[in-house]
């Protein structure tokens, strides 16, 4: 099966289909994690391009034009070769918010909006779930490893199955995902106040895709291991 790799428009969001199927592996495999070359180029050619172009006209229509196409290009390719059609559609769905917001403000920092509205939105959920005891990662271990639900605050389940350290590890990883969101919104957040449109468009790419594949990394490195065990 395909694993799903983030998207320009989801990149602020915890991919849990590319972090499980990691998690049920022995050996870490990158290019599993980010869906290939394809999922690779899906996830950040339309901000290259919309960056590239915006450097060299001095209007927004040839840049947000160029993004668009890259985007409706990649979903028709999909379509073509019976991928899914979910997929293919949340990107255009997510570039087109982005090339929509800025077409008709004027602003073309505010291409990159979206992502600090979803990120902003996610790393406030895991930050509040991990405070009041629902860390998130340790949630995502219950139908991916079949635990009962709770499992973290089940201190029976937790001595049967001898999971104390998997509780830790589960919480670690939940804040490090939290982190995630607030180093991507935290630096890209002043250049879009600025309107510095290519600053913010290297800084999209650069904490787009590596930190994704870090933090699956160091997610699967404190998890897996401690796997339990049937």
């Amino acid at each position: 099966m395909e694993t799903e790799t983030t998207k320009h428009n989801l990149e602020a969001s915890l991919d849990q289909s590319a972090l499980v199927n990691q998690l049920n592996t022995e050996n870490f495999d990158m290019w599993q994690t980010v869906g290939g070359v394809r999922g690779l180029l899906e996830s950040t050619l339309p901000g290259l391009v919309f960056v590239v172009l915006f450097a060299i006209y001095t209007n927004l229509q040839i840049p947000l034009l160029g993004a668009g196409i890259i985007a409706l290009g990649f979903a028709g390719f999909r379509l073509v070769t019976k991928g899914s059609l979910s997929y293919a559609l949340s990107g255009i769905f997510g570039v087109g918010i982005g090339v929509l917001w800025a077409w008709l403000s004027g602003r073309g920092e505010n291409f990159f909006s979206l992502g600090l509205i979803t990120g902003s939105i996610y790393g406030a959920v895991i930050i509040t779930a991990n405070l009041i005891g629902y860390p998130v990662a340790a949630m995502l271990l219950s139908p991916a490893w079949g635990l009962p639900w709770k499992w973290w605050k089940n201190r029976q389940v937790i001595s049967e199955k001898r999971l104390a350290p998997l509780v830790k590890a589960s919480l670690i990883v939940s804040w490090l995902w939290a982190g995630l969101f607030i180093l991507r919104v935290g630096l890209q957040l002043p250049f879009w106040l600025s309107g510095n449109v290519a600053v913010l468009g290297i800084l999209k790419l650069i904490l787009g895709i590596p930190p994704f594949v870090l933090c699956v990394w160091l997610s699967w490195l404190l998890l897996h291991p401690l796997r339990p065990q049937d």
